[in-house]
């Protein structure tokens, strides 16, 4: 810098080291406030549109002339309305767990619906419970229930410890089916942490998020076909069409990011299994409650 002042000194004096005006001055005041304020307008309308999509689309108004306004020009002018807008995204940090098993990824997802085994002529929403591997993506467990309530989550968590030994953490959202002294209980008597993600932050679940958009993609538009000609109606038959989609579609179906498949990617892995004996897996997920018995001897659990 001080090379470049001591040549333009030399070759014009004090006067070259003077500030030039800006060559865009003119078109700060060329911009009328009603323009500003409608490009503002534009950008608050979808905040997503580009300071050039703006500018175009001021010039199709003819509110003004094409040319007239600078991008840098309309970026300092949009700048305080973008302010109070709602602030993008922030970046996240990839991450991947360092084995098999040390951290699995459980959530909810809301897809198909199913004849009504209840009610005659109606259908019944059914829900996703699905806990994957963070570090080869395999799912442990998925299986389609009528009710997403916390007796099924702990039936599908049971069914996934039984075949692939406890995790150390097990990562899920707030959900009420993910909280509550039953499965911190069965957490501590199995030996794993249990992790809730941040309010608002799913991020940190985008393995088993990225599983579910692909179940969209791939598995239930095949299902559904098969719904609506009635060759698939029960939940049965469902969990059983999945599975051996699961098995066949997923696990040995290279991964983008791994570059190998699920099965592939867990199987190769070392780190020992921590298998426990499936009696006190099952002991485990018993409920326990403390209730008084009345006069007639029965007490309530449940509601019931």
């Amino acid at each position: 810098a001080l090379e470049r002042w001591l040549s333009a000194y030399r070759k014009g004096g004090l006067d070259a080291l003077k500030p030039k005006e800006r060559s865009d001055a003119g078109n700060l005041r060329a911009a009328p406030k009603e323009v500003i304020e409608k490009a503002r307008a534009l950008r608050r309308e979808v905040p997503e549109r580009t300071v050039p999509q703006i500018i175009t689309m001021l010039e199709l108004a003819g509110e003004v002339e094409k040319g007239q306004l600078k991008q840098s020009t309309m970026r300092r002018h949009l700048g305080a309305a973008t302010k109070g807008a709602s602030p993008r995204p922030k970046p996240h940090r990839r991450f991947e767990t360092p084995c098999r098993n040390h951290t699995w990824q459980g959530d909810c997802h809301h897809t198909l619906y199913l004849p009504d085994p209840e009610n005659k002529g109606k259908n019944r929403q059914v829900y996703l419970l699905a806990f994957i591997d963070d570090y080869s993506r395999y799912v442990t467990h998925g299986e389609y229930y009528f009710e997403e309530r916390r007796p099924k989550l702990e039936d599908a968590l049971k069914k996934a410890v039984l075949k692939f030994g406890v995790p150390s953490r097990l990562y899920c959202d707030n959900g009420a089916i993910y909280s509550g002294p039953h499965l911190e209980r069965i957490a501590g008597e199995l030996g794993f942490h249990l992790i809730h993600s941040r309010p608002g932050m799913p991020e940190g679940r985008g393995k088993v998020e990225k599983f579910f958009q692909f179940v969209d993609r791939s598995f239930k538009p095949e299902a559904y076909a098969l719904i609506v000609s009635g060759r698939l109606s029960t939940l049965e038959e469902l969990n059983k069409y999945f599975w051996s989609w699961l098995e066949v579609a997923y696990h040995q179906k290279p991964h983008g990011a791994l570059k190998k498949t699920p099965k592939e990617r867990f199987e190769s892995d070392q780190t020992p299994l921590r298998k426990l004996d499936p009696l006190k897996v099952r002991q485990s997920f018993l409920w326990q409650e403390k209730r008084r018995v009345d006069k007639t001897g029965c007490f309530t659990l449940g509601g019931n």
